[in-house]
């Protein structure tokens, strides 16, 4: 199947954002324990994340931030490739951060992925205002199996709950059960990368399975923390989930249930997900409307909207000293 970038080719306008613009800063380190002799592209790509900005660094021109985790189904992607999407944002004058993560197999599971998205947020909290960026307007940006470990980084880690300010999920797997559910019907099961980057194993049954994939599903850990917390969640960010009814790939009922478990969890009201179904698209075509996305497009209302709707988490604390050395680009 084409990538979604790939398909963006076939697009009228799109070779636009396929130069490079002037304010990119791209391959910076993100985490710790990065070797940094490693010449391999590939480590470089999975340890860092490009910065598409506005070079300009004033504080009264902080502009709100877009965090894209891109898709691939836990296994192959690269943020190389949506490096389109960063220009056009940035075009729209974000600043657009794409991240790079760890992906199955050198990620044992997904949670290490959703680890280094939590990483990746703790080093824009602490960094982007070098970059024109306003720490305290982090809109995070998931597709697809990225839309997954975001879910999954927000629901299990306090600390990118209180530095995001919103969310915005794009086409997701919140139930890893139903989808492994899915791909067995599609015939993709053995092929996929789903069940071994969620600790599933060829012998153990159906059921043990069904169980093992309970703590990587989202809509199961929004449900689970409702009744821990009692007043449910409260602190998750304000959520948009956006999806397309002709998807074939991540059937629609992923969101539906993911919202519905959002909402039974308490972020009603002003945190309260919103859901936003589109007719047809597919499963690329959503986050095409993203990249090809006309001035007036249902896409960049969403992200106009979850700049402008939040009261501001506090991003005053940034952990670790090391974070500023962390912050030069690596070649």
């Amino acid at each position: 199947a084409m990538t979604v970038p790939a398909i963006a080719l076939t697009r009228p306008g799109v070779f636009h954002y396929l130069r490079p613009s002037q304010n990119e800063t791209t391959n910076v380190a993100y985490r710790e324990g990065i070797d940094e002799t490693s010449t391999s592209p590939l480590d470089t790509s999975m340890y860092s994340l490009d910065v598409f900005h506005h070079g300009v660094k004033s504080p009264e021109s902080k502009r709100p931030v877009v965090i894209f985790v891109h898709g691939g189904a836990w296994s192959h992607g690269s943020k190389e490739l949506f490096s389109v999407l960063g220009r056009r944002l940035q075009e729209e004058d974000f600043v657009a951060v794409v991240v790079g993560y760890r992906r199955y197999p050198v990620a044992s599971s997904s949670s290490d992925s959703a680890e280094d998205v939590g990483s990746a947020i703790d080093w824009v909290r602490c960094n982007i205002d070098r970059f024109g960026g306003d720490p305290e307007k982090l809109i995070l940006l998931g597709h697809s199996s990225g839309a997954h470990i975001s879910s999954l980084n927000l629901l299990s880690s306090e600390q990118s709950r209180s530095s995001i300010s919103a969310f915005v999920a794009l086409s997701g797997v919140y139930d890893i059960n139903d989808h492994y559910v899915h791909e067995k019907k599609r015939g993709v099961h053995e092929i996929s990368a789903l069940k071994p980057a969620h600790g599933g194993r060829s012998n153990l049954s159906e059921k043990e399975l069904a169980q093992m994939f309970l703590s990587s599903s989202p809509t199961y850990l929004a449900r689970q923390q409702k009744m821990q917390k009692g007043g449910g969640l409260a602190d998750h960010p304000p959520t948009w989930l956006y999806h397309s009814t002709d998807d074939t790939t991540v059937p629609l009922e992923s969101t539906l249930r993911f919202h519905e478990a959002l909402a039974e969890g308490g972020t009603s009201g002003r945190n309260g997900p919103r859901l936003h179904i589109e007719k047809n698209g597919g499963h690329g075509g959503v986050l095409l409307d993203f990249i090809l996305a006309q001035p007036d497009s249902t896409a960049l209302k969403i992200l106009r909207d979850a700049a402008s709707s939040i009261a501001q988490p506090d991003a005053s604390a940034c952990g670790s000293a090391e974070s500023a050395d962390m912050a030069s680009p690596r070649s």
